[in-house]
């Protein structure tokens, strides 16, 4: 690929390359944080998100590879569950007004 043979070629690609990146993270997690925090302190209070910031921290110590390992297939898992929730109570629905006629 080209652009990375620039990356890796030039200094010059290399440092705005990074300082772009790393812009777009801090944009990004600031988009997700100041939402989730208006959220949370709603809900749980002051002492509530210091503790999900505990938790996080804690999860993260654990590292990314395990945590989608275990996440990711436990979402899937879940969702496969509401769809099937959502079916049974599509079918429940119709079976009623059947017996209601």
């Amino acid at each position: 690929f080209p652009f990375f043979y620039l990356l890796h070629k030039n200094k010059v690609v290399k440092t705005i390359f990074f300082i772009l990146m790393s812009l777009a993270i801090f944009t990004s997690l600031i988009a997700t944080y100041y939402p989730l925090n208006l959220y949370f302190k709603e809900r749980l209070g002051e002492g509530g998100v210091y503790t999900l910031l505990i938790i996080s921290f804690l999860l993260s110590r654990i590292g990314f590879k395990k945590i989608i390992g275990i996440f990711y297939p436990s979402f899937g898992f879940l969702g496969i569950l509401y769809l099937f929730s959502i079916i049974f109570s599509i079918l429940k629905k119709r079976q009623f007004k059947s017996i209601k006629k």
